[in-house]
This record gives C-alpha cells, structure tokens and sequence, in this order.
C-alpha cells in the first residue's frame, strides 16, 4: 500500500511563515527539469546554449559537490554582445513571494562580468529572446548584478541575492530569467570572464494571523488529501516541484479532499484556496 506523508519546510520570521516551493542546486546540469536555455548573442560560439557544469577547478559551488553550479562565460560569443539567458521553470507566484540565489565571479579578475535578473508574467506563453538587445517577454527587471560593468564589481567570493516580487495583480503565472549580458564581450573582446549561479531557491511568503485564524488542518489517509477548515475551501490543487499543475479540485465547503493514487513517488506541493487566499505544503508520495 502506498504511503503519503506530510512533509512541512517552514522559515519563521517574526511576523511572517516562508514557504519553501522551489529550489535547485545544479548537480547535473545537462537535466535540469523544465529550464530552457537561449544564447541570443551576436555570433554565438556554436549550437549550445553556453551554460554548463560549474568547473571545480575555477572555483567551487557555494554548498554541495565542488561542481555542482551553474556556469557561463565570455566564450558564449565571437565578439560584441552576449546575450545569454537561463530561463527558470514556470511558477504560480504572488506579490511578496522571493527568488533567492548565490552568485559570484573568479577573484581578481581583470573582465568585469555582469549579470540580469528579469521576470515574464506571460508564464507557459512567454517569448523568448531572439537577439542581443531583445527582451522577448522578460521585459520587467527585477536586479542588476554589476550594472556598469566595473572592474572588481561582480562578487568575487558567493554573495545571497534575493528579490522579492510585487505589482502582480494575483496569483500569477511567472517565469524568472537570468540574464548573462556582456556588452564589448565575447571571445575576442574584452568584458566577460566567467560567473556561477548556485542554491537557487523560491519561496513563498504565507502570513502567520491568516493562518491561525483559517483554523486548517491536513490529513493524508487512504490515497486522498483532506482539508478542513474554519472558512470555506475554495480549491485544492497538487503541482509537482516545477510549478506544474497536476490535478484540481473547486470545492464551496470547510471540508474537501482531492485523490492522489494517479501521482508517482515523489515530492510534490498541494495549495489549498481558502477563504480567497492561497496557502502551500510539500508532501511525499512513497
């Protein structure tokens, strides 16, 4: 008989509940669930997308195996203008959720490195870039690492970047993008050396009082997940860890279940709307 156990990764802050919903730390970087990877620079070096296993050698990741990053560097073009983008998979997000990650560049380098931050609220029908100065659909910036391109500008040791999302209407459909943009770049210019990405992680933030006050509890019992609650349940929703949505159900009661024998053993997220707001936990299929 399969087993379903409940499995709660909460942050407490002083006023505030984070939920962990995403996180990724680059182990094998040719499998990456659902990224996409687009070199839209001038003269690109070959077909590959130019971002690879971080190389040990360089320096090594923030947490993890000594490779296990994500790399990019000046050899994504000939010349002129890189333009290299890592495309996060889409996620269902809402104001005041926060994308986390560490970054950094070799020590002393002599080609200052620059990075961008951008987000599509189109979510699945996002457009990619399709060349240097082309944004697609990433058009809203959220950070710039090394803006004018300083020497020494870049994080020469890991450093935490966190941006925190605001000015969505709702929940919405998002797609973060990093954005490795090296104006005067390339193999045969003279800006871009090499930077790496690492612990990337989304987390959404759920307010202690809401919580209280709905009175929910959860339960997993013979292949369903129920909910109760104070207020009324509006949905139940299970999405895998990539921000897919795999199965729904619209309920108007304080109660509600949804089945889960159909799911593969795995970890997935279920979201519970309640009383109008939206409130995630992990849990395992074994």
């Amino acid at each position: 008989m399969r087993k379903f156990i409940i499995i709660v990764s909460i942050a407490f802050s002083s006023s505030h509940l984070s939920s962990q919903i995403y996180s990724e730390g680059f182990k094998n970087v040719q499998n990456l669930a659902d990224w996409n990877f687009v070199n839209a620079s001038i003269s690109p070096t070959s077909s590959e997308s130019g971002w690879f296993q971080g190389n040990p050698n360089v320096f090594p990741a923030q947490d993890g195996p000594e490779n296990s990053y994500l790399a990019v560097d000046f050899t994504s073009s000939q010349c002129c203008v890189i333009s290299n983008w890592a495309l996060l998979p889409v996620m269902e997000l809402k104001n005041g959720d926060k994308l986390t990650f560490y970054t950094r560049t070799l020590a002393g380098s002599l080609r200052p490195d620059r990075l961008e931050v951008r987000i599509s609220t189109d979510g699945f029908n996002s457009v990619w870039p399709e060349g240097p100065e082309d944004l697609g659909s990433y058009t809203n910036l959220l950070l710039t690492i090394n803006e004018s391109l300083e020497l020494r500008g870049y994080p020469e040791v890991w450093e935490e970047q966190t941006v925190e999302l605001s000015g969505l209407d709702g929940p919405t459909f998002v797609q973060f993008a990093f954005r490795y943009y090296i104006t005067g770049g390339g193999i045969n210019g003279i800006n871009g050396h090499y930077i790496g990405i690492d612990s990337v992680v989304v987390d959404e933030l759920l307010a202690v009082d809401d919580l209280a006050k709905k009175g929910i509890k959860f339960k997993v019992a013979n292949g369903y997940l129920w909910l109760t609650s104070k207020h009324l349940l509006d949905e139940i929703a299970v999405y895998n860890m990539v921000g897919r949505r795999l199965l729904y159900r619209k309920l108007k009661n304080n109660e509600g279940s949804i089945p889960l024998d159909g799911l593969a053993p795995g970890v997935y997220i279920f979201l519970a709307g309640v009383d109008g707001h939206r409130i995630r936990k992990k849990f395992a299929v074994n």
